[in-house]
């Protein structure tokens, strides 16, 4: 049969007739088929029997009572018998025995109901209805029941599973639910929690006997129907300990009831990513001690109970003397390695210090609150330069380090921390100006030196900028015959208001802003230009060499190559023309990058020369292994002959051993002729100094060029 239209809604309700006679299964089905109902046939008791055994799902059996081997009664006895099919109702239909006993026998056996023949068919589908609505009926309940049951399970997988702790409340604020993260975040079962107060989870313990429920801001949530939400609170268990927590209360009603859930999350992991990225950011991953963030807010704070209690402040800046010739000499673990030495050394030493940070580098910052009025500023810094002075023995090397100290006072000096960091700060480049190794203690007039070093790095830029440096020259003469054998070529710079302005005063601003590759660009550029035009004149002696100073900068990634190369290529020059003056500290840096440098130039034609030996960390012994040709002494020794007998043995044997490794010698800083002939007596090489030529501008080394010229053609 054709299912009715509300069948697409629910399935049809099905149907087993049973009758020994094919024509009354015929009747009957026929007089079902305006029903949304599916009808399952059975010609006996037996088939019957079987159909319910493979397929109990009916609402309804109606069952004929005559009929063979298996009657109708016998039949729904054996129905009722099986659990499957036990409650399925059945109704009789006969056309006989209507007494009252026969029908006794029907219901004995369990029958529902019965209908006589002739069948009336209004009764007969009238009755069939009600069957059918209870098996709808009872299979919408079990949707619903089915339905109901999910939902519970989703919530009860909800509350027990979840991450976060739910704890319910009725409207007094007693707990009357928590699920299993609330117990295991706080250490608890959940009978030591219900009926307690939810106050006794958020307030604090020592206001545990003071619990206002009437008063509390939860009460009034649940009243008014609010929601409350905090990202950083603690939650207690009853005893007292607490866990960090973000939470949310909110409320329900149900009727005359109603109460609060407050969900909960333990942020004790955020708490301590908190406080670790904290640390990383106020302290040295170095060191470990406060970094200058840190130092800076400490300083403010004391800078406040300064104020208030009245006693004294004394902000010291500790600065490592030469510490980048640490790290040239030794390398940087080394370093690293001295200066988590000294903080220890300092901070074991200090008693008395309130902070002590690192602020960078090599440089400490280190904060005293007098509150005794007792301590004495110059006392303790003269302590800690012994402290300062004394070896570190680290990887089989025994440093000697020493340091300046810069130390203001407060409230004598500045109201604020920006103020006093400025001012230890200048302090400690003072006393680093003063010969380092000493401390020096803050004066107004720094400001003004400071200022005046601020102008003079501004005015640098822009003469750079400006291609306002120029070159001066200055002679280097054969010591036995007087020939030029090179010119020093020498930046000089002409300030517009200042003057002359020394090289010992810009070179440092010039390496430190990243200004040194245009500025010795320029330089290079001037003296290949005034080279060229000395040539062309017929005035520059014939192997004679341009001397090129160079900074440590020029040498990474072999600058200084690619700037004569360019250069050359704009004049008419061989670079066999031109001699490369190093420092002592370039050696130190890099070596085997320095040393493949070195060898470069040399085969490019470039002469080397180290200059102001004796003034840093080489050996004569470690020369063995550079590409070099030309040693120069530098002044500091020169200065002293015929004085310091000492400087002449060190003079003497520096050129003594230096000709033993085929090097020549040049004496810097000539200036008297007692100088020249004890340096001719140690067989110097060459002179160069005042006594044969300051250094000259571009026109006056041309007239002097000329003038040697001409001397150079008269017969002796």
């Amino acid at each position: 049969m054709t299912p009715a239209l509300s069948s697409k809604i629910q399935p049809a309700s099905r149907i087993l007739i049973v009758d020994d006679r094919e024509e009354n299964l015929f009747v009957l089905e026929e007089l079902l088929s305006g029903m949304n109902v599916d009808v399952v046939k059975a010609l006996s008791g037996t088939e019957a029997l079987h159909i319910l055994i493979k397929d109990s799902d009916f609402c309804l059996i109606l069952m004929d009572v005559q009929m063979p081997v298996l009657d109708g009664f016998k039949t729904t006895q054996l129905i009722h018998k099986h659990p499957k099919t036990r409650h399925t109702p059945v109704i009789f239909i006969t056309a006989i025995h209507k007494d009252l006993n026969y029908i006794h026998r029907g219901f004995d056996s369990g029958a529902a109901d019965y209908i006589c023949k002739p069948i009336d068919a209004k009764i007969l589908l009238a009755k069939i209805q009600v069957f059918v609505d209870l098996e709808q009926n009872k299979r919408a309940l079990e949707r619903l029941f089915q339905k109901t049951k999910a939902l519970e399970e989703s919530k009860n997988l909800l509350l027990n599973y979840s991450q976060d702790g739910i704890i319910a409340v009725d409207d007094n604020g007693l707990i009357n639910f928590c699920n299993p993260a609330a117990q295991e975040i706080l250490k608890v079962d959940s009978n030591q929690l219900i009926n307690k107060s939810i106050l006794m989870l958020l307030d604090h313990p020592a206001l545990r006997d003071k619990l206002d429920w009437e008063n509390s801001i939860f009460r009034r949530a649940i009243l008014q129907g609010d929601t409350i939400r905090e990202n950083d609170a603690k939650i207690a268990n009853e005893k007292g300990q607490c866990t960090p927590c973000s939470y949310s209360f909110g409320t329900f009603r149900s009727g005359d009831k109603g109460g609060g859930v407050l969900m909960f999350h333990d942020i004790s992991q955020r708490k301590q990513n908190e406080e670790k990225l904290l640390y990383m950011a106020t302290h040295d991953p170095l060191t470990k001690l406060p970094n200058r963030i840190l130092f800076k807010e400490a300083l403010n704070n004391a800078i406040n109970r300064c104020k208030r209690n009245g006693h004294r402040l004394i902000v010291m800046f500790v600065d490592l003397d030469h510490f980048k010739k640490v790290n040239d000499e030794f390398g940087h673990s080394v370093g690293d390695e001295l200066l988590v030495n000294l903080a220890q050394r300092l901070l074991s030493y200090s008693r008395k210090v309130s902070l002590f940070a690192r602020l960078g580098g090599d440089e400490f910052g280190v904060l005293f609150e007098d509150e005794d009025g007792n301590f004495d500023s110059t006392v303790m810094a003269g302590k800690m330069l012994e402290v300062l002075s004394k070896p570190i023995e680290l990887k089989n090397h025994s440093i000697l380090t020493s340091g300046s100290i810069g130390i203001v006072e407060h409230p004598e000096y500045g109201e604020d921390a920006e103020f006093l960091i400025k001012a230890a700060d200048l302090s400690m480049y003072q006393a680093k100006n003063m010969g380092r190794n000493c401390f020096a203690m803050f004066d107004p007039t720094f400001e003004d030196l400071a200022v005046q070093h601020s102008h003079l790095e501004r005015d640098f830029k822009n003469a750079v900028l400006e291609n306002k440096l120029c070159c001066h020259f200055q002679p280097i003469i054969d010591s036995h015959n007087e020939k030029l054998v090179a010119v020093e070529v020498l930046a000089r710079w002409i300030h517009d208001t200042r003057g002359f302005v020394s090289p010992d005063n810009f070179i440092p601003i010039a390496e430190t802003s990243g200004l040194i590759i245009p500025l010795s660009t320029q330089i290079y550029t001037q003296a290949f230009k005034a080279l060229q035009a000395w040539i062309d004149q017929g005035i520059w002696p014939q192997g004679a060499r341009i001397a090129l100073n160079t900074s440590s900068v020029q040498f990474r990634n072999k600058l200084v190559i690619d700037q004569l190369m360019e250069i050359k290529d704009k004049f008419r020059l061989e670079m066999d023309h031109f001699e490369i003056e190093i420092t002592e500290s370039l050696l130190l840096n890099d070596q085997e990058e320095v040393i493949e440098t070195l060898r470069m130039m040399q085969t490019m034609g470039l002469s080397i020369s180290i200059d102001d030996f004796g003034t840093g960390y080489s050996s004569l012994s470690y020369l063995r292994r550079l590409p070099i040709n030309t040693l120069k002494i530098d002044r500091s020794f020169i200065k002293d002959i015929g004085k310091d007998k000492d400087d002449e043995c060190i003079i003497t044997a520096t050129i003594d051993l230096a000709h033993n490794l085929n090097l020549k010698v040049i004496s810097e800083g000539v200036e008297t002729e007692e100088q020249a002939e004890f340096l001719r007596h140690a067989n110097s090489d060459y002179f160069q100094g005042y006594l044969y030529s300051r250094p000259l501008p571009e026109k006056e080394m041309e007239d002097w060029l000329k003038a040697y010229a001409e001397n150079s053609k008269r017969p002796d």
